[in-house]
């Protein structure tokens, strides 16, 4: 891939009746993600390489921002591929 950085952004509305959503990163090696450490998120903000971080800001409108940052050439070695998804619950 020509790009080195990759940003990822996610907003998404809060309050009763809106689901939980949350976007995050899975850092595969061979098909799977080797462990918990490598899902990043917003309960584990950063791998430890960090190669891959997570954000969220609150906005002024009540809504929520995820962002997702990839350094692709800082992966380790052993990542063949990071894995984005949007997870959500309730609602």
């Amino acid at each position: 891939m020509p790009t080195a950085e990759v940003r990822l952004e996610f907003r998404r509305g809060t309050g009763q009746g809106v689901p939980r959503a949350d976007m995050c990163a899975l850092l595969l090696a061979g098909g799977a993600a080797p462990g918990p450490a490598d899902v990043v998120g917003p309960d584990a903000p950063g791998h430890a390489s960090q190669a891959v971080t997570h954000t969220w800001e609150s906005g002024a409108d009540g809504t929520v921002l995820d962002t997702l940052s990839v350094d692709l050439a800082s992966l380790a070695g052993a990542v063949t591929a990071v894995l984005v998804v949007v997870r959500a619950e309730g609602g």
